[in-house]
């Protein structure tokens, strides 16, 4: 047995970055979670080995909009054991029933040295993102607590171990686990709920962005003043908060940005654990740069900002509710998915690294294929044309996505084309197929083309384009940067003045 039943008693303020994060409330949560009625109270005591008590809470009964913010637990304690180190634990569940696939939000060590109810503040606020949450705590031999008498419930859970401990990161790996029902495997027919409660509140936004799920956004529960947001000069919607640089670092760096050629865009999308994301990026890809003091370098990483700078970015209406930022790391470059906060139409994270910086939407069913092809900065020689002479080209063409794709004939077709601006003739043309499986995820491919030649309209605007899947054979995740182009001024060769002649065939 481990309970003796004895006789019934009765009983998200200040901004921090100035933008997204707020300082810490100076009180308690203002949503009781309480599972106890009436005023009766049952004593009851742990035996053999700790034992996890913990009541569950659903929260989607109290119309809570999530995420919410559990800051303080209470439990009524009958007889304490003086000294002993106990572990105070909350799990979320998103499927309700028994917790034994509940995962752990927060672990805190407390002590409950006193008779009566004993109420402890979270060093940090446990962030809770889906309906159900269990609260409860790991006590030791000899420890007893108070229920209620409200009748039998499955709402108090019991668990151990026998002779021993087990796992608190996994409540599958406890050799019991049940409720106090009367049921197996606990047996233990508590009639009533333990006397554990919790308080809720609104979460603060550093709070909610710390603990966001990777991968997902989390949308700010109250609006917030952005106007302390600067613009770059050329990164078109990426903003960042130059008071980061100035206040946060003293000034000891500063950042610039520009809009990078799809062709350098890394491909590996990971989370900080470092598994796989199946995510696809979207929008531009950003270039940031920083020109840091040398006493501010991180040793070992010259890409390492001295402090995390905010950056958002206003995203399109189709993107704005999935959308997250990632930023790239290691070498080679990976991209990593950081806790992203949505306000309005901006999406906004703590950048930590000057390098690549883009968003990302999480893949669906309905996603098209994570295939993107893209066109790298062509050579041409020489440059401006010259009538009549011979043109070299250097294509780079690359797979920005994270799959392999096929055609119906393992192949698609790269052109390369001179067009008169003023007519929209095409003065010239050729064309290339290039197999498919060489351009596998990240694969980078340069085709060289000559005998190239423009014989007509001289001294007039003409622009050389090349575009790759000339014929849409592939569906991609950005249909718009498949063209690479560059305009010019058609010349007569170096030191005459008509055109050269084309060698015959």
């Amino acid at each position: 047995m481990r309970k003796t039943w004895k006789t019934t008693i009765p009983l998200i303020a200040v901004l921090m970055m100035t933008l997204i994060f707020a300082s810490a409330p100076t009180q308690a949560g203002n949503i009781i979670l309480s599972n106890n009625t009436g005023t009766g109270n049952a004593p009851f005591f742990i035996e053999g080995e700790q034992t996890l008590v913990m009541n569950g809470f659903d929260l989607s009964t109290l119309g809570v909009s999530l995420p919410i913010a559990l800051d303080t637990v209470t439990i009524s304690v009958n007889t304490p054991v003086p000294g002993a180190n106990i572990d105070l634990v909350i799990y979320q569940d998103g499927n309700g029933g028994s917790p034994i696939d509940a995962s752990l939000v927060q672990r805190q060590n407390v002590n409950l040295d006193v008779s009566g109810n004993n109420r402890i503040t979270l060093t940090e606020a446990a962030v809770i993102t889906e309906p159900v949450v269990w609260v409860g705590f790991y006590l030791p031999p000899d420890f007893r607590f108070n229920a209620d008498t409200s009748g039998a419930s499955v709402l108090t859970y019991w668990a151990w171990s026998t002779g021993g401990s087990f796992d608190l990161n996994t409540l599958a790996s406890a050799e019991v686990l049940g409720p106090g029902d009367g049921s197996a495997p606990v047996g233990i027919d508590m009639q009533g709920v333990a006397r554990i409660t919790a308080e809720l509140r609104p979460p603060i936004n550093d709070e909610v962005i710390v603990n966001a799920p990777i991968g997902q956004q989390i949308v700010a529960q109250e609006s917030q003043d952005t106007s302390i947001l600067e613009y770059y000069p050329f990164c078109g919607t990426l903003l960042y908060d130059p008071q980061d640089i100035i206040i946060s670092s003293g000034f000891s760096f500063t950042t610039k940005c520009d809009v990078a050629d799809e062709y350098n865009a890394p491909t590996g999308v990971v989370q900080p654990s470092g598994d796989v994301l199946t995510m696809q990026r979207a929008g531009h890809l950003y270039k940031i740069e920083a020109y840091i003091s040398e006493e501010q370098r991180v040793e070992g990483n010259s890409h390492q900002l001295p402090v995390p700078v905010t950056h958002c970015i206003r995203i399109i209406p189709g993107d704005l509710e999935r959308a997250v930022i990632a930023e790239t790391r290691d070498i080679p470059e990976r991209w990593y998915v950081l806790p992203t906060m949505r306000f309005g139409d901006l999406v906004c994270a703590e950048v930590t690294n000057a390098s690549y910086l883009s968003y990302f939407l999480p893949r669906t069913e309905g996603s098209p294929p994570n295939v993107n092809l893209a066109l790298g900065w062509a050579i041409v020689s020489p440059h401006p044309l010259q009538c009549g002479k011979n043109t070299t080209i250097s294509v780079p063409v690359v797979n920005t996505g994270q799959e392999w794709f096929s055609t119906p004939s393992g192949s698609i077709k790269i052109i390369v084309e001179d067009v008169h601006v003023r007519t929209g003739i095409v003065t010239g043309a050729i064309e290339h197929q290039i197999e498919t499986s060489r351009l596998g995820p990240g694969m980078r491919v340069v085709i060289d083309k000559g005998d190239f030649y423009v014989d007509s309209y001289v001294g007039e605007l003409h622009r050389l384009q090349v575009r790759v899947d000339f014929d849409n054979l592939i569906l991609e995740t950005n249909e718009f940067d498949n063209t690479w182009y560059t305009d010019y001024i058609l010349e007569f060769p170096e030191g005459k003045s008509k055109c050269a002649t084309k060698p015959t065939l």
